[in-house]
């Protein structure tokens, strides 16, 4: 079984996936680390993420480690927002589309399925995804938890800073061209606003449920 989840940054769409992989037993991939990995490579090499050619070209000697993405800079604002900036590049979301689909298809021994966890998992990544969910959230709501996510790891910040951040990103998400932030046509939205991430793993159980009774 294939669960696509997506959603805007700081929806609280990670910590949904990371309990219902719990839950069922099933591989976990959070995709948005892959760009944000890509993303922190590619400053160390002092490219400007604004410069889609340097990029583009990096991608060539950029190597994917998966023990890489529990690199902690990976949760930096910093990264954050560089990683919004060259997921935008058609190159960097086609070096990664294989990657996601095969993981998606091939969950890893004794995992019974897979979710992923993205922007674009329900409408490119895997549209045939047994279950989709687009989790979403008022943007002040996600700005707050941002906030105290960052206070709470000591990182001081502006919580105007976030909310500005947040809905930068969310443009950038949502325009581009090239796979665009969008719920899928058969996915299921539920707003996290007032709801607590026990309260939405009970509403995306009693879908799996509908399927797998």
């Amino acid at each position: 079984m294939i669960i696509a989840i997506d959603g805007p940054s700081s929806s609280g769409k990670g910590t949904i996936s990371r309990l219902l992989g719990q839950k069922l037993g099933f591989s976990v991939l959070d995709t948005g680390l892959l760009y944000r990995l890509f993303a922190y490579r590619t400053l160390e090499q002092k490219i400007d993420p604004n410069n889609e050619p340097d990029v583009s070209s990096f991608l060539n000697d950029f190597q994917l480690n998966l023990s890489d993405l529990t690199i902690p800079a990976l949760k930096e604002n910093t990264i954050a927002q560089a990683a919004s900036i060259v997921s935008q590049y058609p190159d960097v979301r086609e070096k990664f589309l294989e990657f996601q689909r095969n993981f998606a298809k091939n969950p890893s021994f004794p995992h019974k399925g897979t979710i992923l966890d993205g922007r674009d998992i329900g409408t490119v990544i895997v549209p045939t995804a047994d279950l989709k969910i687009f989790i979403t959230a008022d943007v002040t709501v996600r700005a707050q938890r941002r906030w105290k996510e960052l206070q709470e790891r000591g990182i001081m910040c502006m919580f105007d800073d976030i909310l500005s951040d947040l809905k930068a990103r969310d443009e950038r998400d949502m325009q581009r061209s090239q796979a665009p932030l969008k719920a899928a046509p058969d996915a299921h939205i539920i707003d996290t606003s007032t709801l607590s991430p026990q309260d939405v793993v009970d509403k995306v159980m009693s879908f799996v449920k509908k399927i797998h009774p």
